[in-house]
């Protein structure tokens, strides 16, 4: 094949697109080509732009259309059952729903878990993966402290014969159970659509989702917290 030793500024391909019209008469088919062409230059630029911006170039949550930040906010607050680290007692809160069996929120646990000294966040478990979610959620909240037994679901998160923490259903009473399923609602119920997903409410009284993609700094920059 031909090479190109020059410098590539761009590049260009042919994609063709079928589109079915249909009517009352039957339908057609009209193929299209369309004609794309990428400047490299400018996503160079732009790649540029979003590193030196920082954090006010941080990637967002991915919010979905019906999801009400104020109701998850305050219903979490009024409802849920979840846990926090050892801190301060002023520090700003946030609330997020975890997955004891979600590999994203342990990336979002470790991103955190630097701030955690500043923000208090709270973690309130969910059984939205599979059989084992709500068993370990539950497991972890009837812990004395729960923040330490999650911490082990993080140690033996990637153990290869099971995934996080050994739990006895027989010792789990249904009270507590049902607060792991009574959290899961309030998630579904605020329009989440994932896990990690998070509220915090800033200094303006906006209502700010947050998720596993946001860096430390990102999280710092979120809480209006300095590391």
């Amino acid at each position: 094949p031909h090479l190109w030793h020059g410098p590539v500024r761009s590049l260009s391909f042919t994609k063709t697109v079928f589109f079915e019209i249909r009517g009352h008469g039957g339908s057609v088919t009209q193929r299209v080509s369309l004609r794309i062409r990428v400047s490299f230059y400018s996503i160079f630029n732009l790649h540029k732009a979003c590193l030196n911006l920082g954090p006010l170039c941080a990637r967002p949550a991915v919010v979905p259309v019906i999801w009400d930040g104020k109701k998850m906010y305050e219903t979490f607050k009024a409802q849920g059952a979840g846990f926090s680290y050892p801190g301060p007692a002023d520090r700003p809160v946030a609330y997020v729903a975890i997955d004891p069996q979600c590999p994203d929120c342990m990336k979002f646990t470790e991103n955190v878990k630097p701030l955690l000294s500043k923000v208090n966040v709270i973690f309130f478990p969910i059984a939205f993966l599979n059989i084992n979610s709500e068993p370990q959620g539950s497991t972890i909240l009837a812990s004395k402290e729960p923040w330490k037994k999650y911490d082990e679901q993080h140690e033996h998160f990637r153990d290869p014969e099971f995934r996080g923490i050994r739990y006895d259903l027989a010792k789990l009473p249904d009270d507590l159970r049902n607060k792991v399923w009574t959290n899961t609602k309030l998630h579904r119920r605020a329009g989440c659509r994932a896990v990690p997903y998070g509220v915090f409410k800033n200094s303006k009284g906006e209502y700010k989702p947050f998720d596993e993609n946001l860096s430390t700094e990102e999280l710092a920059a979120l809480f209006e917290v300095k590391l």
